[in-house]
């Protein structure tokens, strides 16, 4: 009997996280974009796999909680640019992700302390780096499920 650590998608189910894209793309092209979304998010939820993802640098994991919000923000973009991408009225909306931006930078730079523990098995954890309060704030950023 082997007992997996790491859960090993097959070729299908990346095929499936890259399909999902285009198959984004074509239903805001071929409905309105109110039902484009809840197609591209709700069969996203429902088909795709769970284990597949993809590593960037510099980027959070993308899988099948961001990848389908992703595409519908490309999709809504491509149909319809004036609605998306233009600020919101409300400055406050603004302020708040800046600060939310600013809050992970503020972050990094007060816990940059590396800590020590162990007596017979040491483990070191290395302080927070700029790299990881810019990675925090892509994280807070994305849309989660």
């Amino acid at each position: 009997m082997t007992i997996l650590s790491e859960p090993n998608p097959g070729t299908l189910a990346y095929l499936a996280l890259i399909l999902w894209v285009p198959l984004t793309m074509g239903c805001f092209f071929l409905m309105r974009p109110e039902r484009a979304t809840l197609v591209a998010v709700l069969g996203a939820l429902l088909f795709l796999p769970e284990a597949a993802q993809f590593k960037l640098p510099y980027l959070p994991p993308l899988t099948k909680e961001n990848i389908p919000y992703l595409a519908v923000v490309a999709g809504a973009a491509l149909r319809s640019p004036g609605r998306v991408l233009k600020l919101p009225k409300e400055r406050w909306f603004i302020l708040l992700a800046v600060v939310l931006v600013l809050g992970c930078i503020g972050t990094v730079y007060t816990n940059g302390d590396a800590l020590h523990y162990g007596k017979f098995k040491f483990i070191n954890i290395s302080g927070l780096t700029l790299n990881d309060g810019l990675f925090t704030a892509a994280i807070l950023c994305y849309p989660s499920a």
